[in-house]
Protein backbone atom coordinates (compact mmCIF):
# COMPACT_ATOMS: atom_id res chain seq x y z
CA UNK A 1 0.00 0.00 0.00
CA UNK A 2 3.45 2.03 0.52
CA UNK A 3 3.02 3.02 -2.99
CA UNK A 4 -0.32 3.83 -3.87
CA UNK A 5 0.09 6.74 0.02
CA UNK A 6 2.97 8.22 -2.42
CA UNK A 7 0.92 8.45 -5.56
CA UNK A 8 -2.43 9.79 -4.36
CA UNK A 9 -0.16 12.12 -1.87
CA UNK A 10 1.37 13.38 -4.77
CA UNK A 11 -2.07 13.55 -6.88
CA UNK A 12 -3.57 15.53 -3.49
CA UNK A 13 -0.24 17.65 -4.02
CA UNK A 14 -1.27 18.81 -7.60
CA UNK A 15 -5.07 19.22 -7.21
CA UNK A 16 -4.00 21.79 -4.26
CA UNK A 17 -2.23 23.76 -6.24
CA UNK A 18 -4.05 24.36 -9.26
CA UNK A 19 -7.06 25.23 -6.42
CA UNK A 20 -6.06 28.16 -6.34
CA UNK A 21 -6.41 29.22 -10.33
CA UNK A 22 -10.29 28.33 -10.11
CA UNK A 23 -13.34 29.30 -8.49
CA UNK A 24 -15.92 26.74 -7.19
CA UNK A 25 -18.92 26.84 -9.13
CA UNK A 26 -20.95 23.99 -7.75
CA UNK A 27 -19.85 21.31 -5.38
CA UNK A 28 -21.74 17.87 -4.52
CA UNK A 29 -21.32 19.07 -0.95
CA UNK A 30 -21.25 22.08 1.02
CA UNK A 31 -17.73 21.29 2.47
CA UNK A 32 -14.76 19.69 0.68
CA UNK A 33 -14.23 16.22 2.80
CA UNK A 34 -11.17 15.58 4.77
CA UNK A 35 -10.48 12.68 3.28
CA UNK A 36 -10.00 13.66 0.04
CA UNK A 37 -6.77 12.99 -1.50
CA UNK A 38 -6.05 11.25 1.85
CA UNK A 39 -5.24 7.20 1.69
CA UNK A 40 -5.31 4.82 4.71
CA UNK A 41 -6.96 2.73 7.14
CA UNK A 42 -8.13 0.39 4.39
CA UNK A 43 -9.31 3.12 2.06
CA UNK A 44 -8.32 4.45 -1.34
CA UNK A 45 -8.58 8.05 -2.61
CA UNK A 46 -8.13 9.18 -5.60
CA UNK A 47 -9.09 12.36 -7.79
CA UNK A 48 -9.71 13.51 -11.35
CA UNK A 49 -10.23 16.16 -13.24
CA UNK A 50 -11.86 16.66 -16.76
CA UNK A 51 -13.78 18.51 -19.18
CA UNK A 52 -17.00 16.84 -18.23
CA UNK A 53 -18.09 15.33 -14.79
CA UNK A 54 -18.83 11.64 -16.90
CA UNK A 55 -15.13 11.93 -17.88
CA UNK A 56 -13.70 12.51 -14.62
CA UNK A 57 -15.65 10.04 -12.96
CA UNK A 58 -14.72 7.25 -15.73
CA UNK A 59 -10.66 8.47 -15.14
CA UNK A 60 -11.15 8.14 -11.55
CA UNK A 61 -12.14 4.30 -12.12
CA UNK A 62 -9.15 3.67 -14.58
CA UNK A 63 -6.46 5.53 -11.28
CA UNK A 64 -8.22 3.59 -8.42
CA UNK A 65 -8.13 0.57 -11.10
CA UNK A 66 -4.28 1.25 -11.83
CA UNK A 67 -3.45 1.71 -8.24
CA UNK A 68 -5.28 -1.58 -7.10
CA UNK A 69 -3.11 -3.37 -9.88
CA UNK A 70 -0.13 -1.63 -9.92
CA UNK A 71 -0.74 -2.63 -5.43
CA UNK A 72 -0.96 -6.21 -6.61
CA UNK A 73 2.09 -6.06 -9.06
CA UNK A 74 4.11 -4.97 -6.29
CA UNK A 75 3.06 -7.80 -3.58
CA UNK A 76 3.57 -10.33 -6.49
CA UNK A 77 6.69 -9.37 -8.54
CA UNK A 78 9.43 -10.96 -6.41
CA UNK A 79 7.59 -14.41 -6.24
CA UNK A 80 6.87 -13.95 -9.94
CA UNK A 81 10.05 -13.05 -10.73
CA UNK A 82 11.44 -16.80 -9.54
CA UNK A 83 9.74 -17.70 -12.70
CA UNK A 84 11.20 -15.54 -14.89
CA UNK A 85 14.71 -16.39 -14.46
CA UNK A 86 16.03 -14.03 -11.26
CA UNK A 87 15.09 -10.68 -13.38
CA UNK A 88 17.19 -7.84 -11.53
CA UNK A 89 15.64 -4.75 -9.48
CA UNK A 90 16.04 -3.20 -12.52
CA UNK A 91 13.80 -5.17 -14.51
CA UNK A 92 11.68 -5.86 -11.41
CA UNK A 93 10.65 -1.92 -12.12
CA UNK A 94 9.25 -2.54 -15.73
CA UNK A 95 8.08 -5.75 -15.02
CA UNK A 96 5.57 -3.70 -12.69
CA UNK A 97 5.18 -0.57 -14.66
CA UNK A 98 4.40 -3.02 -17.68
CA UNK A 99 2.14 -5.17 -15.38
CA UNK A 100 -0.29 -2.02 -15.15
CA UNK A 101 0.24 -0.46 -18.61
CA UNK A 102 -1.51 -3.77 -19.94
CA UNK A 103 -4.28 -3.72 -17.17
CA UNK A 104 -7.11 -2.82 -19.58
CA UNK A 105 -5.74 -6.48 -21.32
CA UNK A 106 -4.88 -8.27 -18.01
CA UNK A 107 -8.59 -7.35 -16.87
CA UNK A 108 -10.09 -10.05 -18.82
CA UNK A 109 -8.20 -12.81 -16.75
CA UNK A 110 -7.97 -11.22 -13.58
CA UNK A 111 -11.60 -11.69 -11.86
CA UNK A 112 -11.06 -9.56 -9.10
CA UNK A 113 -11.29 -6.90 -11.32
CA UNK A 114 -15.20 -7.10 -12.28
CA UNK A 115 -15.70 -6.64 -8.72
CA UNK A 116 -13.91 -3.46 -8.54
CA UNK A 117 -17.02 -1.07 -9.57
CA UNK A 118 -18.03 3.23 -8.53
CA UNK A 119 -21.32 1.51 -6.43
CA UNK A 120 -18.80 0.20 -3.96
CA UNK A 121 -17.17 3.51 -2.87
CA UNK A 122 -17.26 4.51 0.89
CA UNK A 123 -17.59 8.11 -0.58
CA UNK A 124 -17.34 10.40 -3.37
CA UNK A 125 -17.07 13.95 -4.12
CA UNK A 126 -17.40 16.79 -7.26
CA UNK A 127 -16.73 19.92 -7.76
CA UNK A 128 -17.06 22.28 -11.28
CA UNK A 129 -14.82 24.57 -11.64
CA UNK A 130 -14.03 27.79 -13.56
CA UNK A 131 -10.64 28.48 -14.93
CA UNK A 132 -10.16 31.94 -13.23
CA UNK A 133 -8.14 32.86 -16.43
CA UNK A 134 -9.66 31.39 -18.95
CA UNK A 135 -13.18 30.69 -17.70
CA UNK A 136 -12.84 27.44 -18.59
CA UNK A 137 -15.12 24.76 -16.86
CA UNK A 138 -13.93 21.84 -15.77
CA UNK A 139 -15.18 18.85 -13.14
CA UNK A 140 -13.08 17.44 -10.66
CA UNK A 141 -14.60 14.17 -8.90
CA UNK A 142 -13.37 12.28 -5.85
CA UNK A 143 -13.52 8.59 -4.51
CA UNK A 144 -13.13 7.02 -1.31
CA UNK A 145 -12.67 3.30 -2.12
CA UNK A 146 -11.96 0.37 0.53
CA UNK A 147 -9.52 -2.00 0.10
CA UNK A 148 -8.58 -4.05 3.12
CA UNK A 149 -5.53 -6.15 3.25
CA UNK A 150 -7.69 -8.96 3.45
CA UNK A 151 -9.12 -7.89 0.12
CA UNK A 152 -5.59 -6.82 -1.67
CA UNK A 153 -4.38 -10.60 -0.31
CA UNK A 154 -7.04 -12.21 -1.92
CA UNK A 155 -6.25 -10.73 -5.05
CA UNK A 156 -2.73 -11.19 -4.46
CA UNK A 157 -3.29 -15.15 -4.41
CA UNK A 158 -5.99 -14.99 -7.32
CA UNK A 159 -3.29 -13.20 -9.64
CA UNK A 160 -0.49 -15.88 -8.19
CA UNK A 161 -2.95 -19.06 -9.39
CA UNK A 162 -3.62 -17.69 -12.96
CA UNK A 163 0.11 -16.53 -12.98
CA UNK A 164 1.09 -19.84 -11.67
CA UNK A 165 -1.14 -21.76 -14.57
CA UNK A 166 -0.45 -19.64 -17.40
CA UNK A 167 2.81 -20.72 -16.80
CA UNK A 168 2.39 -24.08 -15.99
CA UNK A 169 0.45 -24.31 -19.44
CA UNK A 170 3.60 -22.30 -21.68
CA UNK A 171 6.26 -24.61 -20.18
CA UNK A 172 4.12 -27.88 -21.00
CA UNK A 173 3.51 -26.13 -24.58
CA UNK A 174 7.14 -25.56 -24.85
CA UNK A 175 7.59 -29.53 -24.01
CA UNK A 176 4.79 -30.62 -26.84
CA UNK A 177 7.04 -29.27 -29.51
CA UNK A 178 9.37 -31.96 -28.85
CA UNK A 179 6.22 -34.37 -28.31
CA UNK A 180 4.27 -33.94 -31.57
CA UNK A 181 2.48 -36.69 -32.39
CA UNK A 182 -0.48 -35.61 -34.52
CA UNK A 183 -1.53 -32.29 -36.54
CA UNK A 184 -4.41 -31.86 -34.19
CA UNK A 185 -1.29 -30.91 -31.28
CA UNK A 186 0.14 -28.40 -33.78
CA UNK A 187 -3.41 -26.93 -34.31
CA UNK A 188 -3.87 -27.23 -30.29
CA UNK A 189 -0.47 -25.70 -29.65
CA UNK A 190 -0.72 -23.21 -31.92
CA UNK A 191 -4.35 -21.57 -30.27
CA UNK A 192 -2.83 -22.07 -26.62
CA UNK A 193 0.16 -20.14 -26.82
CA UNK A 194 -1.27 -17.28 -28.30
CA UNK A 195 -3.27 -17.34 -24.67
CA UNK A 196 0.45 -17.26 -23.35
CA UNK A 197 1.58 -14.63 -25.38
CA UNK A 198 -1.49 -12.47 -24.93
CA UNK A 199 -1.00 -13.16 -20.81
CA UNK A 200 2.43 -12.33 -20.23
CA UNK A 201 2.61 -8.67 -19.83
CA UNK A 202 6.38 -8.87 -18.78
CA UNK A 203 8.99 -8.64 -21.28
CA UNK A 204 10.78 -11.60 -20.57
CA UNK A 205 8.33 -13.88 -20.30
CA UNK A 206 6.53 -12.53 -23.39
CA UNK A 207 9.73 -12.98 -25.37
CA UNK A 208 9.79 -17.01 -23.96
CA UNK A 209 6.06 -17.31 -25.46
CA UNK A 210 6.78 -15.99 -28.48
CA UNK A 211 9.51 -18.36 -29.18
CA UNK A 212 7.51 -21.22 -28.16
CA UNK A 213 4.45 -19.81 -31.03
CA UNK A 214 7.15 -19.33 -33.62
CA UNK A 215 8.08 -23.20 -33.19
CA UNK A 216 4.26 -24.16 -33.79
CA UNK A 217 3.85 -21.67 -36.79
CA UNK A 218 7.38 -23.70 -38.12
CA UNK A 219 6.09 -26.66 -37.42
CA UNK A 220 4.40 -27.59 -40.73
CA UNK A 221 7.78 -27.08 -42.43
CA UNK A 222 9.19 -29.60 -40.65
CA UNK A 223 6.58 -32.61 -42.02
CA UNK A 224 7.56 -34.87 -44.74
CA UNK A 225 5.87 -37.57 -46.54
CA UNK A 226 7.19 -41.08 -46.90
CA UNK A 227 6.37 -44.22 -48.58
CA UNK A 228 7.38 -47.88 -49.14
CA UNK A 229 6.00 -50.58 -51.40
CA UNK A 230 4.50 -53.31 -50.15
CA UNK A 231 3.62 -55.76 -52.87
CA UNK A 232 2.82 -55.46 -56.82
CA UNK A 233 -0.88 -53.73 -55.56
CA UNK A 234 0.00 -51.55 -53.00
CA UNK A 235 1.86 -49.07 -51.25
CA UNK A 236 2.12 -47.44 -47.93
CA UNK A 237 2.31 -44.01 -47.37
CA UNK A 238 2.97 -41.83 -44.29
CA UNK A 239 4.02 -38.60 -42.60
CA UNK A 240 6.89 -37.46 -40.08
CA UNK A 241 7.80 -34.91 -38.05
CA UNK A 242 11.55 -34.95 -37.21
CA UNK A 243 11.43 -38.95 -38.13
CA UNK A 244 8.62 -39.71 -36.00
CA UNK A 245 5.59 -40.74 -37.41
CA UNK A 246 2.64 -38.38 -36.47
CA UNK A 247 -1.10 -38.56 -36.93
CA UNK A 248 -2.51 -37.05 -40.47
CA UNK A 249 -5.94 -34.40 -40.42
CA UNK A 250 -6.37 -34.92 -43.96
CA UNK A 251 -6.43 -37.65 -46.49
CA UNK A 252 -3.95 -38.59 -49.87
CA UNK A 253 -5.06 -36.96 -52.83
CA UNK A 254 -3.40 -40.04 -55.32
CA UNK A 255 -2.70 -39.67 -58.66
CA UNK A 256 -0.70 -42.28 -61.26
CA UNK A 257 0.47 -42.11 -64.49
CA UNK A 258 -1.21 -45.38 -65.34
CA UNK A 259 -2.18 -47.44 -62.38
CA UNK A 260 -5.53 -48.04 -62.04
CA UNK A 261 -8.71 -48.53 -59.34
CA UNK A 262 -6.27 -46.41 -56.79
CA UNK A 263 -8.27 -46.60 -53.25
CA UNK A 264 -6.59 -46.11 -49.90
CA UNK A 265 -7.58 -47.34 -46.06
CA UNK A 266 -6.21 -45.98 -42.84
CA UNK A 267 -4.07 -48.37 -40.47
CA UNK A 268 -2.81 -46.22 -37.35
CA UNK A 269 -0.58 -43.62 -38.92
CA UNK A 270 -0.24 -44.92 -41.68
CA UNK A 271 -2.26 -45.20 -45.53
CA UNK A 272 -2.65 -48.39 -47.56
CA UNK A 273 -2.76 -47.12 -51.28
CA UNK A 274 -4.09 -50.28 -53.42
CA UNK A 275 -4.09 -50.37 -57.51
CA UNK A 276 -3.69 -52.62 -59.92
CA UNK A 277 -1.21 -51.76 -63.49
CA UNK A 278 -2.86 -54.53 -65.88
CA UNK A 279 -3.08 -51.55 -68.50
CA UNK A 280 0.28 -50.33 -68.20
CA UNK A 281 2.84 -51.46 -71.02
CA UNK A 282 5.81 -53.43 -69.83
CA UNK A 283 8.63 -51.11 -70.23
CA UNK A 284 6.39 -48.18 -69.05
CA UNK A 285 7.46 -45.80 -65.59
CA UNK A 286 4.47 -46.76 -62.90
CA UNK A 287 4.56 -44.37 -60.51
CA UNK A 288 2.12 -42.92 -57.56
CA UNK A 289 1.95 -39.06 -56.91
CA UNK A 290 0.47 -38.68 -53.32
CA UNK A 291 -0.45 -35.10 -51.94
CA UNK A 292 -1.31 -34.06 -48.35
CA UNK A 293 -2.64 -30.78 -47.35
CA UNK A 294 -0.89 -29.55 -44.21
CA UNK A 295 -2.04 -26.66 -42.81
CA UNK A 296 -1.46 -23.83 -45.90
CA UNK A 297 1.19 -26.32 -47.34
CA UNK A 298 0.81 -29.07 -49.31
CA UNK A 299 3.35 -32.39 -49.12
CA UNK A 300 3.62 -33.99 -52.80
CA UNK A 301 5.44 -36.98 -53.43
CA UNK A 302 6.57 -39.26 -56.44
CA UNK A 303 6.57 -42.93 -55.49
CA UNK A 304 8.08 -45.35 -58.32
CA UNK A 305 6.08 -48.46 -58.75
CA UNK A 306 8.26 -51.66 -59.32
Amino acid sequence: MKRILLAICLLAGTLASLAEDYKVMERSEKKRPDWVGISGNGYIAVGAQKSTLDEARKECMDLLMGEIINSVAVNVCSQTSLDIMQITNNEDIQFTQEFRSNSTIQSAVMPFLSKISISKAKASYWEKRQNKKTHQISYEFCMLYPLSDAELEEYNQQFLEIDREMMDKARRLEQGTKQITSIEDIDRGNAEIKQCVSYFFDKTRRQWAESIAELYLKAPTRISLHGKQVDDESYCVWLEYDGRKITPSSTPTIKSDCAENLQFRREGNDYIITFNTLNCLEDEPKSLEVSFKVKNKVLKQKFLIE
